[in-house]
């Protein structure tokens, strides 16, 4: 039976380490990603990761850099390449 919430770290493995820290606390903030705080732990329920893996964008044929599959590639203030944020 799956895990029916994550810490950050568990959330990491959940991914296979597709999606890093950085980028979970970035969807957290843009309130992309819901998550909870237990104590000073940062909680995200499976059901939550799971919605927003779901609801990231779907990488177009015409994408060779992988940029739209990036959480937070629709921001335009963030380089298209590495989603960081713009210089």
């Amino acid at each position: 039976m799956p895990p029916i919430a994550h810490s950050i770290a568990s959330a990491i493995l959940a991914t296979d380490g597709a999606v890093g820290r950085t980028s979970f606390y970035d969807a957290i903030r843009r309130g992309d990603l819901v998550a909870r705080k237990l104590g000073r732990r940062t909680v995200i329920l499976d059901s939550d990761l799971r919605r927003w893996l779901d609801e990231l964008p779907r990488l177009t044929s015409a994408s060779t850099d992988g940029a739209q599959a990036m959480p937070g590639s629709n921001d335009p203030e963030r380089h298209p390449a590495t989603g960081a944020a713009g210089t």
